[in-house]
Protein backbone atom coordinates (compact mmCIF):
# COMPACT_ATOMS: atom_id res chain seq x y z
CA UNK A 1 0.00 0.00 0.00
CA UNK A 2 1.23 3.39 -0.66
CA UNK A 3 0.66 4.91 2.69
CA UNK A 4 2.69 2.24 4.05
CA UNK A 5 6.02 4.28 4.21
CA UNK A 6 4.07 7.51 5.91
CA UNK A 7 2.91 5.02 8.25
CA UNK A 8 6.25 3.77 9.00
CA UNK A 9 7.69 7.18 9.32
CA UNK A 10 5.46 8.73 11.97
CA UNK A 11 5.51 5.44 13.88
CA UNK A 12 9.50 6.33 13.83
CA UNK A 13 8.67 9.60 14.97
CA UNK A 14 6.29 9.00 17.42
CA UNK A 15 8.15 5.79 19.01
CA UNK A 16 11.28 8.15 19.85
CA UNK A 17 8.88 10.81 21.61
CA UNK A 18 7.54 7.78 24.15
CA UNK A 19 9.60 8.38 27.09
CA UNK A 20 10.03 12.09 27.00
CA UNK A 21 7.10 14.55 28.62
CA UNK A 22 5.30 16.99 26.36
CA UNK A 23 6.98 20.55 26.04
CA UNK A 24 6.23 23.65 28.78
CA UNK A 25 6.62 27.37 28.10
CA UNK A 26 6.86 29.69 31.30
CA UNK A 27 6.20 33.01 30.68
CA UNK A 28 6.49 36.36 32.97
CA UNK A 29 3.96 38.58 33.77
CA UNK A 30 5.26 41.09 31.12
CA UNK A 31 5.79 41.87 27.63
CA UNK A 32 8.69 39.75 26.55
CA UNK A 33 11.28 42.04 24.10
CA UNK A 34 13.92 40.40 22.02
CA UNK A 35 16.49 42.40 19.42
CA UNK A 36 16.35 39.93 16.04
CA UNK A 37 19.13 40.47 13.37
CA UNK A 38 19.19 40.97 10.25
CA UNK A 39 20.91 37.71 8.75
CA UNK A 40 22.01 37.28 5.12
CA UNK A 41 20.88 34.73 3.65
CA UNK A 42 24.75 33.63 2.39
CA UNK A 43 24.77 31.93 -0.85
CA UNK A 44 28.12 30.51 -2.25
CA UNK A 45 28.23 32.16 -5.54
CA UNK A 46 25.37 33.45 -5.94
CA UNK A 47 25.64 34.75 -9.34
CA UNK A 48 26.03 31.16 -10.67
CA UNK A 49 22.48 30.33 -9.31
CA UNK A 50 20.19 33.02 -8.62
CA UNK A 51 18.81 35.85 -10.71
CA UNK A 52 19.86 39.41 -9.75
CA UNK A 53 17.28 40.11 -7.14
CA UNK A 54 15.10 43.54 -7.44
CA UNK A 55 16.53 46.67 -6.71
CA UNK A 56 14.95 47.11 -3.16
CA UNK A 57 15.53 43.03 -1.90
CA UNK A 58 17.26 42.47 0.84
CA UNK A 59 17.54 38.92 1.14
CA UNK A 60 17.89 38.55 4.87
CA UNK A 61 15.93 36.37 7.69
CA UNK A 62 15.23 36.93 11.53
CA UNK A 63 17.73 35.47 13.91
CA UNK A 64 17.25 35.69 17.41
CA UNK A 65 19.57 35.07 20.31
CA UNK A 66 19.01 31.39 22.34
CA UNK A 67 20.51 30.04 25.22
CA UNK A 68 20.77 26.65 25.37
CA UNK A 69 23.28 24.34 28.10
CA UNK A 70 24.87 27.84 28.71
CA UNK A 71 25.38 28.59 25.06
CA UNK A 72 24.15 31.67 23.05
CA UNK A 73 23.42 30.20 19.74
CA UNK A 74 21.53 32.19 16.86
CA UNK A 75 17.73 30.18 16.09
CA UNK A 76 16.47 31.68 12.88
CA UNK A 77 12.27 32.41 13.67
CA UNK A 78 10.83 30.58 11.12
CA UNK A 79 6.78 30.06 10.78
CA UNK A 80 7.65 28.33 7.95
CA UNK A 81 8.72 25.24 10.15
CA UNK A 82 6.56 23.13 11.85
CA UNK A 83 9.21 21.98 13.74
CA UNK A 84 12.59 23.45 15.40
CA UNK A 85 15.72 22.40 14.19
CA UNK A 86 19.70 22.59 14.20
CA UNK A 87 22.32 21.05 12.29
CA UNK A 88 24.23 17.91 13.61
CA UNK A 89 27.36 20.64 14.47
CA UNK A 90 24.65 22.71 16.22
CA UNK A 91 23.68 19.71 18.62
CA UNK A 92 26.97 18.54 18.94
CA UNK A 93 28.19 21.88 20.27
CA UNK A 94 25.08 22.01 22.55
CA UNK A 95 25.80 18.91 24.11
CA UNK A 96 21.87 17.56 23.13
CA UNK A 97 20.65 14.37 24.05
CA UNK A 98 20.49 12.61 20.28
CA UNK A 99 17.37 10.20 19.50
CA UNK A 100 17.97 6.99 18.10
CA UNK A 101 15.60 6.68 15.59
CA UNK A 102 15.82 8.60 12.47
CA UNK A 103 13.10 10.89 10.69
CA UNK A 104 12.52 12.17 7.25
CA UNK A 105 12.88 16.23 6.93
CA UNK A 106 10.63 17.52 3.79
CA UNK A 107 9.95 14.14 3.17
CA UNK A 108 13.38 13.42 0.80
CA UNK A 109 16.16 13.36 3.55
CA UNK A 110 17.19 11.85 6.79
CA UNK A 111 17.56 13.40 10.17
CA UNK A 112 17.28 13.02 13.52
CA UNK A 113 16.18 14.08 16.82
CA UNK A 114 17.37 15.77 19.68
CA UNK A 115 15.84 16.46 23.25
CA UNK A 116 16.93 19.82 25.19
CA UNK A 117 15.85 20.06 28.34
CA UNK A 118 15.57 23.59 28.67
CA UNK A 119 16.22 26.69 26.30
CA UNK A 120 16.05 30.48 27.15
CA UNK A 121 14.58 33.05 24.34
CA UNK A 122 14.58 36.63 26.60
CA UNK A 123 12.88 35.61 29.82
CA UNK A 124 11.09 33.09 28.36
CA UNK A 125 11.98 29.28 29.34
CA UNK A 126 10.84 26.50 26.90
CA UNK A 127 10.94 22.99 28.46
CA UNK A 128 11.62 19.48 27.45
CA UNK A 129 12.02 20.77 23.55
CA UNK A 130 12.30 17.87 20.56
CA UNK A 131 14.03 19.33 17.79
CA UNK A 132 15.08 17.90 14.16
CA UNK A 133 18.76 17.56 13.79
CA UNK A 134 20.06 17.98 9.98
CA UNK A 135 22.75 15.77 8.66
CA UNK A 136 25.09 16.25 6.12
CA UNK A 137 22.89 17.21 3.02
CA UNK A 138 23.56 19.38 -0.76
CA UNK A 139 22.25 22.52 0.93
CA UNK A 140 25.64 23.02 3.43
CA UNK A 141 27.81 23.34 -0.21
CA UNK A 142 25.40 25.84 -1.92
CA UNK A 143 23.62 28.30 1.60
CA UNK A 144 25.18 29.00 4.94
CA UNK A 145 24.54 30.48 8.24
CA UNK A 146 20.93 28.27 8.44
CA UNK A 147 22.74 26.55 11.50
CA UNK A 148 19.53 26.64 14.36
CA UNK A 149 15.59 27.21 13.45
CA UNK A 150 12.96 28.37 16.32
CA UNK A 151 9.68 26.55 14.06
CA UNK A 152 6.05 26.91 15.09
CA UNK A 153 6.07 24.46 17.94
CA UNK A 154 7.43 27.25 20.37
CA UNK A 155 6.12 30.40 17.93
CA UNK A 156 2.82 28.37 18.29
CA UNK A 157 3.50 27.58 22.25
CA UNK A 158 4.01 31.16 22.80
CA UNK A 159 0.97 32.13 22.05
CA UNK A 160 1.08 35.65 20.09
CA UNK A 161 4.56 37.37 18.37
CA UNK A 162 4.64 41.14 17.40
CA UNK A 163 7.39 41.54 14.91
CA UNK A 164 8.68 45.38 15.05
CA UNK A 165 10.60 45.50 11.91
CA UNK A 166 11.64 48.98 12.03
CA UNK A 167 12.94 48.55 15.02
CA UNK A 168 14.37 45.24 14.71
CA UNK A 169 12.30 43.60 17.67
CA UNK A 170 10.16 41.06 18.66
CA UNK A 171 7.95 41.30 21.20
CA UNK A 172 5.88 37.91 22.77
CA UNK A 173 3.35 40.35 24.78
CA UNK A 174 1.57 39.30 28.34
CA UNK A 175 -1.79 40.41 26.60
CA UNK A 176 -2.99 39.14 24.09
CA UNK A 177 -3.68 41.72 21.10
CA UNK A 178 -7.88 42.36 20.85
CA UNK A 179 -9.34 42.49 17.38
CA UNK A 180 -12.62 42.53 15.36
CA UNK A 181 -11.25 41.23 12.19
CA UNK A 182 -12.05 37.74 10.95
CA UNK A 183 -9.54 34.74 11.64
CA UNK A 184 -7.61 34.93 8.70
CA UNK A 185 -4.56 32.20 9.63
CA UNK A 186 -4.58 28.43 10.56
CA UNK A 187 -2.18 25.72 11.25
CA UNK A 188 -1.84 22.88 9.20
CA UNK A 189 2.03 21.89 10.05
CA UNK A 190 2.94 25.37 9.03
CA UNK A 191 1.33 29.06 9.21
CA UNK A 192 -1.14 29.25 6.53
CA UNK A 193 -2.55 32.93 5.88
CA UNK A 194 -5.70 33.46 4.37
CA UNK A 195 -6.23 36.84 1.60
CA UNK A 196 -8.54 38.18 -1.28
CA UNK A 197 -7.62 38.85 -4.84
CA UNK A 198 -10.90 40.34 -5.89
CA UNK A 199 -13.50 37.70 -5.08
CA UNK A 200 -10.84 34.82 -5.24
CA UNK A 201 -9.89 33.77 -2.13
CA UNK A 202 -5.98 32.96 -1.95
CA UNK A 203 -4.34 30.98 0.90
CA UNK A 204 -0.52 31.18 1.44
CA UNK A 205 2.35 29.18 3.34
CA UNK A 206 3.39 32.51 5.69
CA UNK A 207 7.10 31.57 5.68
CA UNK A 208 9.35 34.04 7.66
CA UNK A 209 12.08 31.54 6.95
CA UNK A 210 11.75 32.25 3.64
CA UNK A 211 13.57 35.62 2.22
CA UNK A 212 11.34 36.06 -0.69
CA UNK A 213 7.55 35.61 -1.52
CA UNK A 214 6.99 33.24 -4.22
CA UNK A 215 3.66 31.63 -6.48
CA UNK A 216 2.65 28.25 -7.18
CA UNK A 217 0.82 26.36 -9.50
CA UNK A 218 -2.62 26.92 -8.05
CA UNK A 219 -2.21 30.72 -8.32
CA UNK A 220 -1.43 29.94 -11.86
CA UNK A 221 -4.69 28.15 -12.47
CA UNK A 222 -6.64 31.06 -11.49
CA UNK A 223 -5.05 33.56 -12.89
CA UNK A 224 -3.64 32.23 -16.17
CA UNK A 225 -4.64 34.57 -18.59
CA UNK A 226 -3.75 37.56 -16.44
CA UNK A 227 -0.44 36.05 -15.86
CA UNK A 228 0.45 35.04 -19.30
CA UNK A 229 -0.15 38.79 -20.55
CA UNK A 230 2.25 40.37 -17.98
CA UNK A 231 5.00 37.64 -16.71
CA UNK A 232 8.42 37.29 -18.11
CA UNK A 233 9.57 33.68 -18.73
CA UNK A 234 13.14 32.99 -16.70
CA UNK A 235 15.20 30.32 -14.64
CA UNK A 236 16.04 30.21 -10.82
CA UNK A 237 17.71 27.78 -9.20
CA UNK A 238 16.19 27.47 -5.19
CA UNK A 239 17.41 25.52 -2.25
CA UNK A 240 15.31 23.86 0.98
CA UNK A 241 16.86 21.12 3.49
CA UNK A 242 18.12 18.56 1.41
CA UNK A 243 17.40 19.95 -2.21
CA UNK A 244 18.71 22.14 -4.76
CA UNK A 245 16.42 22.56 -7.77
CA UNK A 246 16.53 24.67 -11.06
CA UNK A 247 12.96 25.42 -12.39
CA UNK A 248 11.52 27.51 -15.20
CA UNK A 249 9.42 30.60 -13.65
CA UNK A 250 7.42 33.25 -14.81
CA UNK A 251 8.31 36.39 -13.02
CA UNK A 252 5.28 38.33 -12.28
CA UNK A 253 5.61 42.49 -12.23
CA UNK A 254 3.00 43.21 -9.25
CA UNK A 255 0.78 41.04 -7.26
CA UNK A 256 -1.82 42.83 -4.99
CA UNK A 257 -4.22 41.43 -2.82
CA UNK A 258 -5.96 41.79 0.48
CA UNK A 259 -5.08 40.30 3.94
CA UNK A 260 -7.22 41.06 6.64
CA UNK A 261 -8.10 45.19 6.33
CA UNK A 262 -4.66 45.41 4.75
CA UNK A 263 -3.89 45.81 0.91
CA UNK A 264 -0.44 44.32 0.08
CA UNK A 265 1.34 44.93 -2.91
CA UNK A 266 4.14 42.53 -3.58
CA UNK A 267 7.16 43.52 -6.52
CA UNK A 268 8.63 41.16 -9.19
CA UNK A 269 7.26 38.11 -7.39
CA UNK A 270 8.25 34.18 -9.15
CA UNK A 271 5.91 31.91 -10.14
CA UNK A 272 6.30 28.54 -10.60
CA UNK A 273 3.63 27.31 -13.02
CA UNK A 274 4.78 23.57 -12.91
CA UNK A 275 3.33 21.54 -9.50
CA UNK A 276 6.78 19.57 -9.58
CA UNK A 277 7.89 20.34 -5.83
CA UNK A 278 6.19 18.90 -3.38
CA UNK A 279 6.82 21.78 -1.14
CA UNK A 280 4.93 24.14 -3.87
CA UNK A 281 1.46 24.09 -2.14
CA UNK A 282 -1.39 26.22 -1.54
CA UNK A 283 -1.06 29.58 -3.64
CA UNK A 284 1.97 30.30 -2.77
CA UNK A 285 4.42 31.30 -0.14
CA UNK A 286 5.06 34.53 1.63
CA UNK A 287 8.45 35.55 3.57
CA UNK A 288 10.26 38.16 4.21
CA UNK A 289 9.66 40.29 1.03
CA UNK A 290 6.54 40.56 2.75
CA UNK A 291 7.46 41.12 6.31
CA UNK A 292 9.83 44.04 5.35
CA UNK A 293 7.28 46.28 3.54
CA UNK A 294 5.29 46.88 7.20
CA UNK A 295 6.23 48.36 10.47
CA UNK A 296 4.62 46.21 12.57
CA UNK A 297 3.19 42.31 11.82
CA UNK A 298 1.30 40.52 14.78
CA UNK A 299 0.41 36.77 14.65
CA UNK A 300 -1.83 36.11 17.15
CA UNK A 301 -2.19 32.38 17.25
CA UNK A 302 -5.19 32.63 20.01
CA UNK A 303 -7.37 34.25 17.90
CA UNK A 304 -5.99 32.99 14.89
CA UNK A 305 -5.25 36.03 13.04
CA UNK A 306 -2.38 38.22 11.51
CA UNK A 307 -2.39 42.08 11.11
CA UNK A 308 0.10 44.03 9.60
CA UNK A 309 0.54 47.93 10.00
Amino acid sequence: LPQVPTIQRMYQHYNALRDYPQMTISKPNKDVSISFHLQELKANKREEWMRAGKKQFKGYLMSVPVTCHGEQQSFIFDTGASASFVTESVAKNLNLTILSDTVMLNGNQKGLQAYIDSLQIGDIVCRNMIVYVGLNNPLDTLVSGIDAVLGMDFINAVGETQILFDRQQIVFPNQPTTSTAQSNIFLDGTLIMQAQKGDVPLSFIFDTGCTTAELYSDYYAKFTTEVDAVAEPDTITTATYGSVTTSSILLLPELTCMIGETSVTMDEINLFPNNDNPLAVRDGRMGMDLIRRFRKTTINLNAMFVKFE
